[in-house]
């Protein structure tokens, strides 16, 4: 099992790499001949710093995405994950859980909100709201660009070492959700469990064209529904930090308000900005930091300016291996997006709880 998983976060970086550089190499020409053929304005400058490069921050991390989706289908079609359900059930009930959470949690690592609603099926209402409520701390796929973005820059064409991080943060948010879910049932006093029964599937090949299929339909189902919201903050973001000045952007100013809360983590307020705005979807993150970092860069690349971004007035490094770990320990633990607030508050049927997630 750890074999396997981690053949699949290291294929999710060393597969991705080729693709994800040449969309970057894509965007970077796009961006160069729009420069060389469009007059110096600010037209020009909204097209290039607002439109493509939020653009090219939905596509960048598409192939990551796409080979996330694909595992998961291998999985699941050739009967494996049915067995791994049953694996877990004996480990799971050690921390008040059972094998009925395994689909949920694992439905987790694509989006937390289907997996809330999955988690109906579990009989005891107990048992219920501790799967519920720890399901955010699973790493879903929106936080796979985050953390795509964040290993690039401690691990630079570095697979191996990426694909060992991924495997130890998505270990790391199992042995949170873990620890959580054992105080939760302590709290619950949950000392029955649900019986867990499974008829298992044969071993079988998975149906390619249909395994195909899904994966598009999902990927397409990420651009489509985080496309528009994260194209959208990409060019409200560029407003806000051009306007009424470079230098002294209503974007600087709100930041630089919040600064002092994000400065013990390391980090400056374009990040605290990014940090901020990520509760709108998490992809954002990554689009926020490309489009303010890329204000006040004359590289072409997506990821260029952001290895060498420096507090103002200073030469020191903002994304240093210290500040990097620091987000994304940030990243495991928070709560996805206000989407998964809204719908845990549905799920619960009261605000007391999701608050409590929430902070």
């Amino acid at each position: 099992f750890i074999a396997i998983m981690g053949m699949f976060f290291y294929s999710i970086f060393s597969i991705a790499t080729p693709f994800v550089d040449g969309v970057d190499t894509g965007i970077s020409v796009l961006i160069s001949w729009l420069n060389t053929h469009l007059p110096d304005t600010l037209f020009r400058q909204f097209l290039v710093d607002g439109f493509v490069t939020g653009l090219g921050s939905i596509f960048v991390f598409v192939p990551q995405i796409a080979i996330l989706f694909i595992g998961i289908g291998l999985l699941e079609g050739s009967g494996y994950l049915s067995r791994g359900a049953l694996i877990v059930d004996k480990v799971f009930s050690k921390f008040g859980l059972s094998g009925q959470s395994f689909v949920p949690l694992l439905s987790g690592c694509a989006c937390a909100i289907p997996a809330m609603m999955a988690a109906r099926h579990i009989p005891s209402h107990k048992e219920r709201i501790v799967c519920m409520f720890v399901i955010p701390l699973m790493q879903c796929s929106a936080r796979l660009p985050v953390y795509g973005l964040l290993l690039g820059l401690l691990f630079y064409n570095q697979a191996v070492f990426s694909g060992i991080a991924l495997v130890a943060i998505y270990f790391f948010s199992l042995v949170l959700t873990l620890i959580l879910s054992c105080v939760l049932t302590r709290y619950f006093n949950l000392k029955h469990r649900s019986a867990f029964y499974m008829q298992l599937p044969h071993w079988r090949l998975p149906k390619w064209g249909q395994l195909f299929y899904n994966v598009f339909d999902q990927t397409f189902s990420f651009v489509k529904n985080a496309g528009p919201i994260i194209l959208i903050v990409s060019m409200g973001l560029w407003v806000i930090s051009v306007f009424p000045h470079r230098d002294a952007s209503f974007a600087m100013f709100f930041g630089q308000f919040l600064e002092p809360l994000f400065m013990p983590m390391g980090l400056d307020w374009r990040v605290g900005v990014a940090i901020l705005l990520s509760f709108a979807a998490r992809e954002v993150f990554v689009s926020a930091l490309i489009v303010v970092f890329a204000l006040n860069s004359d590289s072409g690349s997506l990821i260029y300016p952001l290895k060498n971004a420096v507090f103002a007035n200073t030469d020191q490094l903002i994304f240093t291996p210290s500040s990097i770990i620091g987000l994304i320990v940030f990243f495991i633990i928070a709560m996805q997006c206000g989407t998964t607030l809204a719908v845990a508050r549905k799920e619960f049927g009261n605000w007391k709880l999701p608050v409590i997630q929430l902070i």
